[in-house]
């Protein structure tokens, strides 16, 4: 599947970061990104590689962030559902078609944002 190595290592990943992000990023445009010093993600074709990604609102690390990786999936056109265990040591994350109704996608994680991060490519990668 598209993306097996990236998915693997999200799963394996303790914590997400600005450089795992960068990678997602990649993986779902197929446009180089690159992590800022402020935190965030660049797409270097459209700001190039010289600012700070502050100047242009760059993309948010969606390895960090529940919310950026939930709105990332919704509006790639999936119905995300999310399951922890009740000491947060895992997460489980399903991506369901929004046009089926179908699960397309399920990966287990350390954190529920690297959780939605690998369903989702894995979603991507079965369309």
């Amino acid at each position: 599947m598209k993306n097996d190595d990236l998915i693997r290592r999200l799963c394996e990943a303790s914590e997400g970061s600005a450089e795992l992000s960068a990678e997602v990023w990649t993986a779902l445009t197929g446009r180089p990104f690159y992590a800022s010093e402020d935190g965030y993600c660049v797409d270097s074709e459209a700001y190039g590689n010289d600012y700070a990604a502050s100047d242009y609102g760059g993309h948010p690390c969606l390895t960090t962030s529940l919310s950026a990786a939930w709105e990332e999936a919704e509006g790639r056109g999936y119905i995300p559902l999310l399951c922890g265990r009740d000491d947060d040591s895992h997460y489980t994350a399903r991506m369901y078609s929004q046009d089926s109704d179908s699960s397309v996608a399920n990966e287990n994680a350390n954190t529920a944002p690297l959780a939605l991060c690998a369903a989702l490519l894995a979603a991507e990668g079965s369309r």
